[in-house]
């Protein structure tokens, strides 16, 4: 090891590099080995037009093989490979389970498998490529292509069951006091939207990264985001109802247009308005719950 005043000595920064090159290649060999395969000696240079037709058995053993793998192609992780001019696959692709393996050509095989020792440019593969996990079997009951902190917060999303059930129940407390004059519609809408918002704020309490700040910039965020996290719960239900003409409350009732023009005023009128033209043009977008989650969130 050299020190960067290029005197001898200093800590050798490259050591765990080889360690992890050794690693992968002693963990590519035992792969390779429990699967049957056979290596062979990579020869120092390789004619670009030679090809070994001796794997044939090889392939009809993995065409045995990948009649065990789970039927679905969907539950595989896609690994990035390197082609070679030839259009040679690596062993680290994912294979499609509708596609015979028998069309798949391969030549010099083991040399797509092992990163060769020599300067040979035909056999050279990145060295980041990881080797073939056949993956275990279980249950999964969402694509895999989603990322883990979208399905989290899938996860954490209220349930709108339970949350209905609870403004219901509030709505009728409030009636059976009777403190107050029979609400009007518009009044009843403003209590559930009171109701929803609290919905909303016992999720962000719950919810990932915003449950790990400070009390005092939780409640900083949801001062300054409450009314948008309550227009893109509204939005998004009306999205799911599917009826410019009505309104779909978070208790499941329908109220029209007409009614909230009556009584709701000119200026709240307006804004309804403009959320159903939103909704009109997210359904155009055709966004779906995930993006709605990410937008929300």
């Amino acid at each position: 090891a050299v020190r960067a005043d290029r005197m001898r000595g200093g800590r050798n920064k490259f050591g765990p590099m080889y360690k992890r090159d050794r690693a992968l290649k002693q963990q590519k060999k035992a792969l390779i080995r429990a699967n049957g395969f056979k290596l062979e000696t990579v020869p120092q240079i390789m004619s670009p037009v030679q090809n070994d037709y001796s794997l044939s058995s090889t392939i009809h053993s993995i065409h045995a093989m990948s009649k065990t793998l789970p039927p679905n192609p969907a539950a595989l992780t896609p690994v990035d490979y390197e082609r070679s001019p030839y259009g040679t696959p690596s062993l680290g692709m994912t294979v499609p389970s509708h596609a015979p393996l028998a069309g798949y050509h391969y030549p010099s095989f083991p040399n797509r498998t092992i990163k060769s020792e020599y300067p040979d440019h035909y056999t050279n593969v990145h060295e980041s490529v990881p080797a073939y996990m056949y993956p275990e079997t279980y249950a999964s009951s969402s694509p895999p292509d989603i990322p883990e902190v979208i399905l989290k917060l899938l996860q954490l999303e209220p349930d709108e069951a339970q949350v209905k059930a609870r403004i219901l129940a509030c709505l009728q407390q409030e009636q059976g006091k009777g403190r107050h004059e029979k609400l009007s519609t518009f009044g009843l809408m403003c209590k559930m939207a009171d109701q929803t918002l609290f919905s909303i704020v016992e999720w962000a309490r719950s919810c990932i990264f915003f449950k790990e700040l400070e009390v005092g910039d939780q409640m900083k965020l949801l001062q300054n985001c409450w009314s948008e996290l309550l227009v893109f719960d509204h939005v998004y239900r009306q999205l799911q109802h599917g009826n410019e003409h009505s309104v779909l409350l978070v208790t499941g009732q329908e109220v029209d247009m007409s009614t909230v023009a009556a009584q709701a005023g000119s200026i709240l009128n307006t804004l309804v308005l403009r959320a159903q033209e939103l909704v009109l043009h997210l359904h155009s977008l055709q966004v779906d719950r995930q993006e709605f989650v990410c937008l929300k969130f």
